[in-house]
């Protein structure tokens, strides 16, 4: 999830929702894809957020991109806002520079020739999990997958996040939570080996927009999702970023009872910080501690305070 998803249901939902109403029952779509994987060389990180919504005959997109190789951010092309006609908005939305291709109505690689990469799954994202309520619905996936930049190859996971957002949604009285109460959202998108995949979201204050508790989900695709934690027991910030007059948290401890994770940034990158709003990306590593064993975790974080 980045700003734009949150606006999705916020400031942006309300300006235009007179304008989006449309057949299939939905009005904003967003799905994100976060890759981590390894390679001979090193470790590699990429996110993509994909939103889309329809004004009259012409759809809306645009494509936010986050990458990291070796620990250092690199700038792609197509970071941006751009416009389509005639497509499913239950798709991913093609732009100039990042074509989502599908067989079957099934994505099975996001390739972007300008910038020499391409992500293939091994097989389709397989569902791991859902959330929400009527009017914002969240969906997991999760598969194993290959990066390729320019010639080099890294074996990893993806874990995907789609959101989907109802022509009914009622967004005034969230604005004004938002605005009064402030909105903070920590996600973490995490790989374990012999583990699984590890999908975090910690998101205050909850009544802000009602769509769930904090949640850690084993995204483990050979078991099935599990919720591992419906409650935070502790949730402890040890090393912080001041963006703006806000801070991004860098190093977390998460006390799930018996378990426990601790996280450290490594690599943090500033993307907005628009005086009152602040969103950031981050490369990640650490431990997890659960049911007596101890495994090594790394990924990316997406930090948002508003």
């Amino acid at each position: 999830m980045t700003y734009t998803r949150i606006f999705l249901f916020t400031l942006f939902s309300f300006f235009t929702y007179s304008l989006l109403a449309q057949e299939a029952g939905y009005r904003d779509y967003s799905d994100y894809f976060s890759f981590h994987g390894e390679g001979e060389t090193g470790k590699v990180y990429f996110a993509i957020d994909n939103n889309r919504y329809k004004k009259k005959e012409t759809v809306k997109a645009s494509n936010f991109l986050y990458f990291n190789i070796d620990g250092d951010w690199i700038k792609l092309k197509g970071h941006e806002n751009y416009k389509n006609k005639d497509v499913d908005l239950e798709q991913c939305v093609d732009s100039k520079d990042f074509a989502y291709v599908y067989e079957k109505d099934k994505l099975r690689s996001i390739v972007s020739t300008t910038n020499d990469l391409r992500i293939d799954f091994e097989k389709e994202l397989e569902h791991t999990a859902d959330y929400g309520v009527d009017e914002i619905l969240f969906d997991m996936y999760a598969t194993n997958a290959t990066l390729t930049y320019k010639g080099r190859r890294f074996k990893g996971n993806v874990i995907s996040e789609r959101l989907r957002v109802k022509e009914d949604l009622k967004t005034f009285g969230n604005i004004v939570n938002v605005v009064f109460k402030g909105f903070k959202y920590d996600g973490f998108y995490l790989n374990a080996p012999d583990f699984g995949d590890l999908y975090i979201h910690l998101i205050s204050p909850e009544e802000t927009i009602n769509i769930c508790t904090d949640n850690v989900y084993n995204l483990n695709t050979k078991t099935g999702a599990k919720d591992i934690a419906l409650a935070m027991a502790d949730y402890t910030v040890t090393k912080s970023k001041r963006v703006g007059f806000k801070k991004l948290p860098l190093d977390i401890e998460i006390d799930l009872g018996e378990s426990k994770l601790r996280l450290t940034t490594s690599h943090f990158k500033k993307y907005r910080n628009l005086l009152f709003f602040a969103f950031g990306m981050g490369v990640v590593q650490g431990e997890l501690v659960y049911e007596g064993e101890t495994y090594t975790v790394y990924g990316l974080s997406e930090l948002f305070e508003f």
